[in-house]
């Protein structure tokens, strides 16, 4: 019923999902704050999944000094640095095809970029726990 408050309910929709393009809901970056993210951000580190995450130019830069692999080895992650929607879809939409036809194997990730999925969901549970639990449990 609520499934965007309780992410656990998503996981068999993750499980035949091999990437997910994220629509944030900041495209510009507000000054000199950053911009608001929400749990659509995080999810396809939460779900192992391949991210795509349409927001800001030049946003990756902050994921990769966070420790994410965004896969800029095997996909073309060039749609970060564009303002470009149009450019940003089309280079997303390549990328599927890079995804279906070279990082997976009878219907599943290959061996080294799923534990480069397993690393990010790492990173982010750890995330989780040094800072979002400890803000709470300050409450």
């Amino acid at each position: 019923r609520y499934p965007s408050r309780d992410d656990k309910s998503l996981m068999n929709f993750y499980n035949d999902s091999f990437s997910e393009v994220v629509l944030s809901s900041e495209y510009k970056k507000l000054l000199p704050f950053g911009a608001f993210c929400t749990e659509k951000e995080w999810r396809p580190f939460l779900m192992c999944v391949i991210p795509m995450i349409v927001m800001f130019k030049d946003y990756d830069k902050y994921l990769k000094e966070a420790g994410y692999d965004l896969f800029e080895d095997v996909i073309d992650t060039s749609f970060y640095h564009t303002d470009n929607l149009q450019q940003k879809f089309n280079i997303v939409k390549e990328n599927f095809q890079i995804i279906e036809n070279n990082l997976t194997t009878d219907g599943r990730f290959t061996d080294d970029i799923w534990k480069r999925l397993k690393k990010n969901q790492s990173i982010f549970l750890d995330g989780w726990d040094k800072y979002f639990w400890k803000k709470y449990k300050e409450l």
